[in-house]
């Protein structure tokens, strides 16, 4: 799959960004007391990123019989011969929808009150 922008960097660089940004001065004890703003941030960080995945997966198999497997190659010290080569197939892909699907669920859990319950 020849894609115009790279979705297996954007897999890793979105919730990378995501994190990062959770860091910042606005996600301060002092301006969100509750954490309220860093749990609704990470929640959409994760939730953008499972709806890339799932937009890789329609671009990914988009003929009727067709596997998907998604190739990008960098080439990052091209006098050494090192490349950066990622790959994403059928296994792959759906350890990484899993892998979603649970921080979503962790998040989702987690944004709940303190006094709620499990329940």
């Amino acid at each position: 799959m020849t894609a115009g922008w790279p979705p297996l960097s954007s897999v890793i660089v979105i919730p990378l960004i995501g994190a990062l940004l959770c860091c910042g001065p606005w996600f301060a004890k002092e301006r969100d007391t509750q954490s309220k703003l860093c749990r609704v941030w990470a929640l959409f960080t994760a939730l953008g990123t499972l709806v890339l995945l799932l937009a890789i997966a329609s671009a990914g198999i988009s003929n009727a019989g067709q596997t998907l497997h998604i190739d990008e190659v960098y080439r990052w010290i091209p006098s050494w011969g090192i490349s950066l080569h990622l790959t994403l197939d059928g296994i792959s892909f759906a350890f990484c929808l899993l892998t979603t699907i649970v921080t979503l669920a962790v998040m989702a859990w987690s944004s709940k009150p303190a006094g709620a319950g499990a329940g």
